[in-house]
């Protein structure tokens, strides 16, 4: 299940788009949006997928638990390593 997973935004979005974005989870690109409103991402962010609704994943930035912390860089290195591996 995605619930409560780190994704990395491939695709971002800002204020003046329609709102989704495409994130990367386990080598596998998902449609979603953010889940507060006029939120916006940037590309290679890495943000919590906090709820599911209508195949549409929801997620937040800033909701990282500290736990992450140490990880950070490696899974965000890791995550993108996946993405080149899929685009080529």
């Amino acid at each position: 299940m995605l619930m409560n997973r780190v994704a990395i935004v491939v695709e971002p979005v800002t204020k003046d788009q329609s709102g989704e974005i495409r994130v990367l989870v386990d080598q596998m690109v998902y449609k979603a949006k953010s889940a507060i409103p006029d939120g916006e991402f940037v590309q290679n962010e890495l943000v919590k997928i906090c709820r599911i609704e209508d195949d549409i994943a929801y997620c937040q930035r800033g909701m990282l638990d500290n736990q992450y912390d140490q990880g950070i860089k490696v899974s965000k290195f890791l995550l993108l390593a996946k993405l080149c591996n899929i685009l080529h």
